[in-house]
């Protein structure tokens, strides 16, 4: 099943920053991620791409907290992390694909888009 993210994320023009995007809802509880793949799906040739790589250390999440507002601690191999940056000089808006196979046995595969704007 694909899912676009229903929030929009900004950055502002100039940055390069790390993006992650948590699958741990998606994964069984012993099931992690063995690769992941990201790229821009619009006209992103303004748009740089780097260090795709699976979270090799468990990290907080404050965007989304737990029951009691806390950060949400992602454990190790649920999440894909990314540099991402933009040579934009405007406001431009983006859209990306974040591809995580998994290691179960046949391997699932997960998709998740997300929406970017650089302002």
């Amino acid at each position: 099943m694909v899912k676009t993210l229903p929030q929009k994320h900004s950055f502002s023009i100039g940055d390069t920053d790390v993006v992650s995007v948590d699958f741990t809802k998606r994964l069984d509880a012993s099931e992690v991620i063995d690769s992941a793949a990201v790229v821009g799906v619009d006209d992103d040739s303004e748009l740089s791409i780097g260090s795709v790589q699976v979270n090799s250390a468990a990290y907080d999440d404050e965007l989304q907290p737990d029951a009691r507002g806390n950060a949400a601690t992602v454990a190790i191999g649920k999440a894909v992390h990314f540099t991402l940056s933009s040579s934009a000089t405007l406001e431009t808006e983006y859209t990306i694909k974040v591809t995580a196979t998994s290691d179960r046995s046949p391997a699932r595969v997960l998709v998740r888009y997300l929406k970017l704007v650089f302002k």
